[in-house]
């Protein structure tokens, strides 16, 4: 008796969980919508001609930044989304930057820790591209087809900047990176526990298997339901002749509203029991509820009445 009462306890604080997954008490995160988990990240990876700028904002508009590379293994990782020439990430060189010392950049400051450790630039780069229109302006990163990085200006898109070639087939993209989100945990209560129910018709008894024994009784509502036939009446008799005797013993109880055909007895959590009929010769008593809270006089008191009840 007293682990189930500690379980059902711990139902109430949280503190249990039921291994089939019904109660998801362990922190759970998820890729928000239009993000898979991969790489250790969430990423969702865009074919498109914008520019880093552009990429960039997109990203912003979905609660996310372009991608951050944090170390080989996730290098290689990303690859598997770049076959198709280059893809924008979050790297750049800010303005103030004058080249060769770029002070390379990650657009989430919270990523890494800067200036990033990792780099993983293709030989000769990054570089200036010598004449061409707005290399000076060459500050932000891509990653190319086989994992090398790409220096590369920040307002043009890659089919105005590349030329077809063993790195760039004629498509590219980019790629976000979102925080994977905590989603609150899904508490789903047990059912209310089955009452225990004896029924009488014409006589004739249906009592439930319980061992007091062995079984752990989860509910705290025990019943008698009968009807006006003599047999059922006696029976609704005796045990509602038990219950006010036991209340007295107790020498805490009240009355509570009045049934003429059921009496109805409730054990609350301070002790005391409340009684709807407190004469025990009545013989009108078809039916007899009773409810007890879950604390150890109550859960005295029900497991009594229940062995009365099943002896009937």
């Amino acid at each position: 008796m007293v682990s189930g009462i500690a379980f059902l306890i711990g139902l109430a604080f949280g503190l249990v969980a039921r291994s089939h997954g019904a109660l998801a008490l362990e922190p759970v995160y998820q890729c928000p919508v239009g993000f898979t988990y991969d790489c250790g990240t969430c990423l969702k990876v865009t074919v498109s001609n914008a520019s880093w700028n552009v990429a960039r904002d997109n990203c912003i508009d979905l609660g996310a930044n372009l991608v951050t590379i944090r170390n080989a293994d996730q290098n290689r990782c990303i690859t598997k989304y770049t076959s198709t020439g280059f893809f924008r990430m979050g790297l750049y060189s800010p303005a103030t930057a004058t080249p060769p010392n770029w002070q390379w950049r990650w657009i989430n400051p919270m990523s890494v820790a800067q200036p990033g450790d990792f780099q993983n630039f293709a030989p000769g780069q990054p570089d200036l591209h010598g004449s061409i229109v707005g290399a000076a302006h060459e500050r932000c990163g891509e990653i190319l087809l086989n994992g090398d990085w790409n220096n590369a200006p920040c307002d043009s898109s890659p089919y105005s900047f590349h030329s077809p070639g063993a790195h760039f087939t004629g498509s590219g993209g980019f790629i976000c990176e979102a925080d994977r989100q905590l989603v609150p945990p899904v508490i789903e209560c047990p059912p209310a526990p089955t009452p225990i129910t004896v029924t009488c018709s014409r006589g004739n008894l249906t009592v439930p298997k319980v061992d007091l024994e062995e079984d752990e009784l989860l509910t705290g509502r025990a019943e008698f339901i009968g009807d006006q036939s003599g047999k059922c009446r006696h029976i609704g008799f005796l045990l509602h002749h038990w219950v006010v005797a036991e209340a007295k013993t107790l020498q805490r109880w009240e009355r509570s509203i009045r049934d003429s055909n059921n009496a109805h007895v409730t054990c609350r959590a301070n002790g005391i029991i409340e009684l709807s009929n407190r004469e025990p010769d009545s013989a009108e008593i078809l039916g007899l509820t009773v409810e007890t809270a879950f604390t150890p006089k109550c859960r005295d008191f029900f497991y009594k009445f229940v062995g009365q009840l099943l002896a009937v």
